[in-house]
């Protein structure tokens, strides 16, 4: 039951993010970039960003999913995992667009809605390793006893 709504939320997930990406890309033959319904191109690329995310996570999560469904292994308490995933992606495709943007690693002139669409949906994609590095990186550069005080905290 459990598994079977998941399918149909991630399908459902995949499809609205797929199709917002297809109907609301901007018109890249108009000089300046022109988005849909008035939107600016910040607010414009950060839509593509998030939605890209979306959609790279729900790949990840709809592999995961078919691969345990396949293999009878799913285990019904690891539904939320399945449920936010495609959230995480899509928040931390906009974090990733913002430091582009922001030039935190490094300088953009232009923005191309293709590359902003493919850095986002690689980093909602691969979503779970981008967090883990991220999380070895500000370890070593913010380097703190205070998470070994916290009690109750997963192993």
């Amino acid at each position: 039951m459990v598994a079977g709504l998941l399918v149909v939320y991630l399908y459902l997930v995949g499809c609205m993010s797929a199709g917002y990406l297809i109907c609301f890309f901007p018109d890249t033959s108009a000089s300046p970039i022109v988005f849909i319904g008035g939107l600016s191109n910040d607010q414009g690329f950060m839509l593509i960003a998030l939605f890209s995310g979306i959609c790279g996570s729900f790949l990840h999560a709809a592999q995961s999913l078919s691969s345990y469904l396949g293999n009878q292994k799913f285990i019904a308490s690891w539904a939320v995992w399945f449920l936010v995933r495609p959230i995480i992606g899509g928040i931390l495709a906009l974090a990733i667009f913002l430091t582009l943007k922001a030039g935190l690693l490094g300088t953009i002139d232009a923005v191309n809605p293709y590359g902003v669409t493919a850095i986002s949906l690689l980093g909602g994609w691969f979503s779970k390793t981008t967090t883990d590095k991220l999380q070895e990186v500000f370890e070593v550069l913010f380097k703190t006893n205070a998470d070994s005080q916290r009690v109750n905290k997963l192993k």
